[in-house]
C-alpha cells in the first residue's frame, strides 16, 4: 500500500468509529453467560456413556444370538465376537476423541460473537 491508501483507510476508520458507537456490556454479562453455558453443557440429552453401553450390549446380544443359533461353533463365535467387539470399540473411542474439542483449545466468545483464544 502506498501513503495515500493508508490515509484513506485511516480516514475511513475514523469516520466509522465516530458513526458507530462502542457497545459496552454490563459487568455481570460474562459471568452470566459462562453460567448459562455451563448449565447447557451439564444438561445433555443423554449421558456420554450411552454409546459405549449400547455398543457393548449390541455386540453381546449378537454373540448370544449366534451361540443360540449355532452352538457347535461356540469357540469361534466367542473368539470372533470378542475380537470384533474390541476392534470396533477402539475405533468408536478414536472417532469420539477426534470429534471432541479439547478443553484448552476452546475459545472464549467476544462481545461481537467472534471468538478469541484466551
Amino acid at each position: 500500500m502506498n501513503g495515500e491508501e493508508d490515509r484513506d483507510l485511516e480516514d475511513l476508520d475514523a469516520r466509522l468509529a465516530a458513526a458507530i458507537p462502542a457497545h459496552s456490556l454490563s459487568p455481570g454479562f460474562r459471568a452470566a453467560l459462562r453460567a448459562r453455558l455451563n448449565q447447557e453443557r451439564h444438561r445433555r440429552s443423554w449421558p456420554e456413556t450411552i454409546p459405549d453401553i449400547t455398543h457393548l450390549a449390541g455386540c453381546a446380544l449378537a454373540i448370544a444370538l449366534l451361540l443360540f443359533a449355532m452352538p457347535q461353533y461356540s469357540f469361534a463365535i466367542v473368539s470372533a465376537g470378542t475380537g470384533f467387539t474390541a476392534v470396533t470399540y477402539i475405533l468408536q473411542v478414536a472417532v469420539q476423541s477426534a470429534l471432541e474439542q479439547p478443553e484448552d483449545a476452546k475459545s472464549e466468545p467476544t462481545a461481537i460473537g467472534l471468538s478469541r483464544v484466551p
